[in-house]
């Protein structure tokens, strides 16, 4: 095999090749003729793991607290695509912040957080894609560092309403 390079800014640099292994990967596609490509037949399919580690789950085992609750997610004044939401949530008292994971998933497996250290109901948070359902987590901590246990799923699929592209 010849030697890899990358492209990094405006140079290409050489690297070592090493092999990567990806998690669940979701694709969007141009057009529906592009969804009828084979993936396995460009590149064999992995068997997915089971046993991966669930961030929700332990969260709500590590949590003391009483779990706070989403009650709304609303689309913001401006670029509304769909990609960002306004939190609302029940506020609790001695919070010290706030954190919002979403996923695709109700039981929360593989979740990400998007929204770190928010202070109050009402936030924006960014980073995830129009026209997906997913499921929305929140936790918070407070002034002793305690953290509560984990709200119920909720579920949210934002549209994306903005016209001008």
């Amino acid at each position: 095999m010849g030697q890899l390079c990358v492209k990094y800014v405006n140079t290409l640099e050489k690297v070592e090749e090493k092999p990567v292994i990806l998690g669940s990967l979701y694709a969007e596609y141009a057009s529906k003729e592009m969804m009828q490509l084979q993936p396995d037949s460009i590149m064999p399919v992995l068997p997915v793991q089971n046993d991966t580690f669930n961030i929700i789950k332990a969260l709500d085992k590590t949590g003391t607290l009483p779990a706070s609750e989403i009650t709304e997610v609303k689309h913001p004044d401006y670029l509304y695509d769909g990609s960002r939401g306004l939190f609302y949530f029940k506020e609790m008292p001695q919070v010290v912040s706030y954190d919002i994971y979403l996923s695709l998933n109700k039981d929360g497996s593989q979740a990400i957080c998007l929204g770190k250290n928010i202070r109050k109901s009402g936030t924006l948070v960014t980073g995830f894609l129009a026209d997906t359902d997913f499921y929305a987590f929140i936790i918070y901590r407070d002034k002793s560092g305690k953290q509560s246990k984990v709200s119920q799923p909720f579920h949210l699929k934002l549209k994306d309403n903005f016209s001008n592209k």
